[in-house]
C-alpha cells in the first residue's frame, strides 16, 4: 500500500504541468532556466527518477527539497510531532466529548436534550471547519483574549500550560471534523442495546441506573462506536492540512500545502509516504477491534436478519455477519486480483522485452506465441485448467496470471521496440552497455508509465475472473469467504433477502470501477499529445 501511494503520487506530481522553476517568482533567462532545471535532476525521466528515489526510501533517504536544500526526512520529522499532539489531542476531545453525548441523547430519547443536541451534532456537520476556526479565532483570541490565535509555543515561552493554551483551539475544530460522527454511532449503537432483554433484566433486579449503563449497556454498544473510530482516523490525519493553515500551527498539514504549491516533488512524495505508513499502523494497530466478529461464526436463529447494531449489514442464510464476511471477502478477492496482475507483469515483460530487444526467430517466435495465446478464450480455457488442476486460491492466483499476461507482453514489447532506437540508448551502446544491462537500466524504465496503465486495467480483469469462477463453484471454496462465492449463494434467495446478493455485487462493482477509472486517469496523464 506504501509503494502504491508513494508511486502514485510521484507520478502525478512529476508529470503535472509546472515545475519548481516554473513558479519562480523571480526572472531568469530560458538558458538559467534549462541549467536549474538540469541541477534539479528533472530533466531525468520520470521512471528513471522514481526508481532513484525508491532505492533511497529503501535506505531511509526521502531525497532532497527542491526549494530548501534540506533533507526531506528533516523537514518531516521537525513537523510530525506537531501534527501527532494535535491529531491526538483532537481525537482525545472527540472520545471523551463525543461519547458521553451520545449516551445521554439514547437515554433521554425524543426529549428535548435529544432534540438539542441532535440539532448541534446536524450543525457540526455542516459547518466548515475553516470558518469555525475563524470564529472561535475572533471569540476567544481578539475579543475575550484567553486563548492565543496561532503558533506553538508564545515567544520566550516553552512551558506546559503554554503549549496546552495554543493546542486548546486547533485541537477543538480538528476534533469536530470526527466528533458529529462519533456522537450518532454512540447514540444509535445505545438505542439498540437498551432495547435489548438483558438490560430490562437488569433494571428490573433494581441495579442503579449508573451501573446498568456503564457496565451493561456501554460495554456492548461501544463496538460499533470504536470501529467507527478507527475508520475515521484517515479522515481525522487528512484534517490537519486546512487546521494548521488556519492556526498557523507548523506542522505536516501546512508543509504539505507548501510542497504543493511550490511543485516540491520529493517533499510532496515523502509526505504521502510517511502519512500512508501512519494511516497503515494505526489501521494494522486498531484493525483487529474495527470488527471482532469471525465471518464463519453462524448463528441459525438469526439467519436473514435485517440491519441491526450488532450486525448493520445483517446476516446470510446461517447467521453469518455480512460486514464480516465483505470485509474478509474483500482480502481474498483483492489478494487473488493483485497477485495474479503481479504473475501477470513478469510474464508480460519478460516475453515482450525479450521479444522486442532480440528481435529476429526470437521475435517472431514469441510474439506468435503470443498471438496464438490472445485468440484462445481466456475464461473457456481458465474453466478447463480449473477443472483439471483443482480449485484454491493459489491454483486461481496462477492461473488467471498465466492467462492473462498477453495484453502486458503486447504493451512491452511495443515500448521497448520504440526505445531501443532512441538516442540516448545509442549513447549508452556507444560508450560499452550492452545486453541485459541496457535493457533493463536504459529501456525498461520508459515502459513504466505504459506498464502502470495496463496493470491497472489487468487488476479489474482478475478481480471479475476470480468473482466469477467463485460463483461458478470453480474459485474460492467455502467456508474462506469471496464476493463471488457470497453471491452464488445469495442468488437462493433473492426474493426473501435480496440484501444478499446487493451488497457483494456492489463491493464488486465499485473495486473494478475504481480501477478502470484509475488506468484511465493514467492513460491520459501519460499520453504525451494531452501535454503539448
Amino acid at each position: 500500500m506504501i509503494v502504491f501511494a508513494s508511486a502514485l503520487t510521484f507520478f502525478f506530481v512529476n508529470l503535472a504541468p509546472g515545475s519548481p522553476a516554473s513558479i519562480m517568482r523571480f526572472d531568469v533567462s530560458p538558458e538559467q532556466r534549462e541549467a536549474l532545471i538540469r541541477l534539479m535532476g528533472l530533466d531525468r525521466p520520470v521512471p528513471q527518477r522514481y526508481l532513484e528515489w525508491l532505492a533511497g526510501a529503501v535506505r531511509g533517504d526521502l531525497g532532497t527539497s527542491l526549494l530548501t536544500n534540506e533533507p526531506v526526512t528533516a523537514r518531516i520529522g521537525d513537523r510530525l510531532p506537531n501534527t501527532l499532539t494535535l491529531a491526538g489531542a483532537a481525537l482525545l476531545i472527540a472520545v471523551v466529548v463525543g461519547i458521553p453525548v451520545g449516551v445521554i441523547q439514547a437515554m433521554r430519547r425524543g426529549k428535548p436534550i435529544d432534540h438539542l443536541l441532535s440539532l448541534l451534532t446536524a450543525i457540526g456537520l455542516s459547518v466548515p471547519v475553516f470558518w469555525l476556526g475563524i470564529v472561535l479565532i475572533l471569540v476567544f483570541a481578539v475579543s475575550l483574549h484567553v486563548l492565543p490565535s496561532a503558533g506553538v509555543t508564545a515567544a520566550g515561552s516553552d512551558t506546559f500550560a503554554d503549549r496546552l493554551t495554543h493546542l486548546a483551539l486547533p485541537a477543538i475544530v480538528l476534533a469536530t471534523t470526527i466528533l458529529p460522527t462519533v456522537v450518532r454511532f454512540t447514540r444509535s449503537s445505545m438505542i439498540e442495546v437498551l432495547h435489548e432483554d438483558y438490560i430490562r433484566t437488569a433494571t428490573s433486579k433494581g441495579l442503579a441506573q449508573v451501573t446498568v449503563m456503564t457496565r451493561h449497556a456501554l460495554r456492548n454498544a461501544l463496538i460499533p462506536v470504536v470501529s467507527a473510530i478507527g475508520a475515521l482516523v484517515p479522515r481525522l490525519i487528512g484534517g490537519t492540512v486546512v487546521t494548521e493553515q488556519v492556526f498557523g500551527w507548523p506542522g505536516m498539514g501546512r508543509l504539505a500545502l507548501e510542497a504543493a504549491q511550490g511543485r516540491d516533488y520529493p517533499l510532496v512524495t515523502g509526505l504521502t509516504v510517511v502519512i500512508a505508513g501512519i494511516v497503515v499502523a494505526l489501521l494494522a494497530v486498531v484493525g483487529p477491534v474495527l470488527w471482532t466478529i469471525p465471518p464463519e461464526a453462524t448463528d441459525p436463529i438469526h439467519g436473514l436478519a435485517g440491519s441491526s447494531s450488532v450486525h448493520p449489514l445483517g446476516t446470510d442464510e446461517l447467521g453469518r455477519d455480512m460486514l464480516s464476511r465483505l470485509l474478509h471477502g474483500s482480502r481474498v478477492t483483492l489478494l487473488v486480483g493483485l497477485a495474479a496482475m503481479l504473475a501477470a507483469i513478469v510474464i508480460g515483460v519478460l516475453v515482450g522485452a525479450v521479444a522486442g530487444f532480440k528481435g529476429g526467430w526470437i521475435d517472431g517466435a514469441l510474439m506468435r506465441f503470443t498471438d496464438a495465446m490472445l485468440a484462445v478464450p481466456a475464461f473457456f480455457f481458465i474453466l478447463v485448467v480449473i477443472t483439471v488442476l483443482g480449485t484454491g486460491v493459489g491454483t486461481l492466483i496462477l492461473v488467471i496470471g498465466a492467462l492473462s499476461w498477453m495484453p502486458v507482453a503486447r504493451v512491452v514489447y511495443g515500448e521497448t521496440l520504440r526505445w531501443k532506437t532512441a538516442e540516448f540508448v545509442i549513447a549508452a551502446e556507444s560508450l560499452g552497455v550492452a545486453g541485459p544491462r541496457l535493457l533493463l537500466r536504459h529501456i525498461l524504465p520508459q515502459a513504466i508509465p505504459s506498464l502502470i496503465v495496463s496493470a491497472t486495467l489487468g487488476v479489474a480483469f482478475a478481480i471479475l475472473t476470480e468473482s466469477a469462477l467463485s460463483y461458478l463453484g470453480l474459485g474460492v471454496q467455502p467456508p474462506l469467504p469471496s464476493w463471488g462465492n457470497m453471491l452464488q449463494r445469495a442468488q437462493l434467495y433473492v426474493f426473501t433477502a435480496p440484501a444478499l446478493a446487493i451488497y457483494p455485487g456492489l463491493a464488486i462493482t465499485i473495486v473494478v470501477l475504481a480501477f478502470n477509472f484509475l488506468g484511465d486517469g493514467l492513460r491520459d496523464a501519460l499520453d504525451p499529445r494531452r501535454r503539448r
